[in-house]
């Protein structure tokens, strides 16, 4: 459904990434089975928690072929963040904020 509403979405400043982990004890996230994937992204939050994100695209269409690729090799818990200007939000809470009043396309 949601790529149905926002899969070809773009604008300025907003960028896609694939997920895979987030971890408060990151050592022991393990994930030489998305090596083929491209390279991760580690980055530690205020939270506490250290996510891990592969690749990044300017639609959410294209992110999810990715995605799919990583459950297809056992990753069954990746899915899509969005980054607006640097700022991470969850693909629902974006479409929650009404695309932070950007158009579309």
């Amino acid at each position: 459904m949601l790529l149905d509403m926002a899969g070809n979405y773009c604008a300025q400043g907003l960028i896609f990434k694939v997920q895979i982990g987030a971890y408060r004890k990151p050592q022991n996230f393990k994930y030489p089975h998305l090596a083929d994937l491209g390279k991760a992204e580690v980055s530690d939050y205020p939270d506490g928690i250290t996510r891990f994100t592969q690749q990044q695209f300017t639609t959410n269409t294209a992110a999810e072929k990715v995605r799919q690729k990583a459950i297809a090799r056992g990753q069954k818990d990746a899915w899509i963040v969005a980054f607006v200007n640097g700022k991470r939000y969850t693909v629902e809470g974006l479409i929650m904020l009404d695309f932070l009043g950007k158009s579309i396309n």
